[in-house]
C-alpha cells in the first residue's frame, strides 16, 4: 500500500474495460487534483476516481466511496458505548451525539454516490456532523458524565475531519 492506495497487483474487482474506467474524470467527482485520489478507496483510485457506478465481479453496483467511510463505522461503534454511558446523566445529549455521529457515516456514504455540488453538500455535512460529534464529547466531559476520551476514538475523528477537509478545499 502507497500513499494510502493499495498496490496495483491487487485483484480488480471491477472488470470494466479501459474506456469505462477512462471515462471516469476528477470533475465528476468534484476533486481538484490528482493527488485527491489518495483520499478514495483503493477500486476506486485504481480506476481513475470513477464516479460512475459500476458493476462488481458478483454484479452488484457500486459507487467511489471515501476509504474514511469504514473509520466512521467504527466510529459508530465507538460513540454508541459512550453514548450509553452519557444518557446515563443527559438522555438528551446522548440522542444528539448519537444522530450526530451517524449523519457522518451516512453523510460520507451518500456523498459517494453523489456527483458535482451535491456530493460536496453532503461532504459539508458529513464534515459539520464530525465536528459537533467532537464538541458533543467534549461538553460530556465537561459536564463529568465521563472522564476521558478514547484516544483512539480522537484520532479517528480528527482522521475523518482532515479528509473530509481535503477533500473539499484540496
Amino acid at each position: 500500500m502507497l500513499d494510502g492506495v493499495e498496490d496495483e497487483a491487487a485483484p480488480r474487482q471491477n472488470a470494466a474495460g479501459p474506456r469505462a474506467r477512462n471515462a471516469c474524470s476528477l470533475r465528476v467527482l468534484g476533486l481538484r487534483s490528482r493527488s485527491s485520489l489518495r483520499l478514495l478507496d483503493s477500486v476506486c483510485a485504481r480506476r481513475g476516481g470513477g464516479g460512475r457506478l459500476e458493476r462488481s465481479a458478483r454484479g452488484e453496483t457500486e459507487a467511489p466511496m471515501l476509504r474514511i467511510h469504514s473509520v466512521a463505522i467504527q466510529c459508530c461503534r465507538s460513540v454508541a458505548v459512550i453514548a450509553r454511558e452519557v444518557a446515563r446523566h443527559d438522555g438528551d445529549l446522548a440522542r444528539q451525539l448519537r444522530r450526530a455521529m451517524a449523519s457522518v457515516a451516512l453523510n460520507i456514504s451518500e456523498g459517494s454516490g453523489s456527483q458535482g455540488r451535491n456530493r460536496n453538500a453532503r461532504y459539508f455535512n458529513a464534515l459539520g456532523s464530525a465536528n459537533e460529534v467532537s464538541t458533543a464529547l467534549e461538553v460530556a466531559l465537561a459536564f463529568g458524565y465521563m472522564t476521558d476520551v478514547d484516544a483512539e476514538l480522537a484520532a479517528r475523528l480528527e482522521q475523518i475531519q482532515g479528509t473530509l477537509h481535503r477533500v473539499l478545499r484540496p
